[in-house]
């Protein structure tokens, strides 16, 4: 797995083009996780419900 400062360096060998489709990528790549966080959260608080 690459470190956090090998990804900046191949991140800054890309085109800004290149470099601002990654953010895109990236960031609905976030939005995804935090989406499924918060389902596994809600699924876990109304199962603690259903338990009492």
């Amino acid at each position: 797995m690459a470190t956090l400062e090998e990804a900046l360096i191949i991140v800054n060998q890309l085109s800004i083009e290149q470099r601002e489709m990654l953010l895109e990528i990236v960031k609905n790549q976030m939005i995804e996780a935090s989406r499924e966080e918060i389902a596994q959260e809600a699924k876990e608080a109304i199962a603690s419900f259903h338990r009492g």
